[in-house]
């Protein structure tokens, strides 16, 4: 199983820029900036914050890291972070999709506009095929979770485990309060996937991710 652990990877940014190629890394939109072990968002009014980062992922992966809330959801009760995962060829400026690749979105939302969204705390999976066409697959309430994660919202970091079958579509989003408790979700791909690239996103909030 391949693991991605997200604050590593983009840690190794602060390193000197010559031992990265210019291509292998990249943020589009939002305020990103490195500080000690931890990547923050900082701009909580943008509607789409992105940084990309190569990373080939084929068959079953993991995806682990934290993330802090700072700024912004109780301005307008509205935030959400994810990772768009199998990327082919991310997106170097404003876009709403990420080339081909699917989205693993939590989001937190008092008023959603669509019937398709649960109110409150939630997990969406979409499929991007193009920077400007993504569809919603699934959708799930979080509202379990919801007083345990928003008690402390800007003091607690909460943990990600996110594993992935690039073969089946089987995605597990696993409870950070109750062991071994998770989600499930499913790709709709028709054949094994592969990608190059993940993208990191956030939308309407200031965010920091760790490991």
């Amino acid at each position: 199983m391949e693991k991605f652990a997200l604050a590593i990877l983009f840690v190794m940014l602060v390193l000197p820029l010559s031992l990265f190629a210019a291509e292998d890394y990249g943020f589009a939109c939002g305020d990103w900036e490195i500080k000690g072990n931890r990547i923050y968002q900082e701009d909580a009014d943008t509607g789409i914050a992105k940084a990309w980062l190569v990373y080939p992922q084929k068959g079953v992966v993991e995806y682990i890291f934290n993330v802090m809330y700072e700024e912004g959801l109780f301005e307008d009760g509205h935030a959400g972070f994810g990772l768009h995962i199998f990327v082919d060829k991310p997106a170097k400026g404003f876009s709403w999709g990420e080339g081909k690749s699917y989205l693993l979105w939590l989001n937190y939302d008092e008023n959603p506009e669509s019937d398709d969204i649960p109110e409150g705390l939630s997990a969406q999976l979409y499929r991007s095929d193009t920077n400007w066409d993504m569809e919603l697959l699934d959708s799930i309430s979080l509202k379990a979770l919801e007083k345990v994660v928003m008690k402390y919202p800007k003091s607690t970091e909460v943990p990600i485990r996110i594993t992935v079958d690039g073969r089946s579509g089987v995605v597990k989003i696993y409870d950070p309060v109750t062991s071994g408790l998770f989600y499930t979700m499913n790709l709709d791909n028709k054949k094994s996937l592969s990608g190059n690239y993940v993208t990191l996103r956030t939308n309407s909030g200031a965010f920091s991710f760790g490991y």
